[in-house]
């Protein structure tokens, strides 16, 4: 840049400048609601409480009262399980050996298959002579 350009880019800031010192001189409140927008925007965009990492945390905190309700219903659910088993152990006892394919020794278990075929099984408790 010439010496030339350089003066005259000099001389339209120092305009502008004064163009704009004329324009606060009529609106005196300019000064006061930039300095407020800059700082709400320094407030809220920069630092560890941003409004990205306020709404982070508000999805965050509206995820685990959701994960809070449903542990609740679960707890609900499993303490009356637990007073049901606490009562009936009879009852347990009998889904227990359906669940797990056993029997009592004073139980008779009959196998119904869809299929056409005869399944032979070997006889239980028999003694192979």
């Amino acid at each position: 840049m010439g010496l030339g350009k350089m003066s005259e880019l000099y001389r339209r800031i120092k305009v502008k400048l004064k163009q704009f010192n004329e324009w606060q001189k009529h609106h005196p409140l300019f000064k006061y609601a930039a300095a407020l927008v800059l700082m709400l925007v320094f407030t809220f965009s920069f630092g560890e409480n941003n409004i990205y990492q306020s709404l982070k945390k508000s999805a965050r905190l509206i995820h685990l009262d959701n994960e809070i309700e449903r542990l609740d219903e679960q707890y609900k659910h499993d303490s009356l399980r637990l007073v049901e088993v606490e009562n009936d152990k009879d009852g347990v006892e009998h889904k227990a050996r359906l669940r797990f394919m056993m029997k009592a020794p004073d139980e008779q278990v009959y196998i119904i298959s869809d299929s056409d075929e005869l399944v032979e099984q070997p006889a239980v408790n028999q003694k192979q002579e």
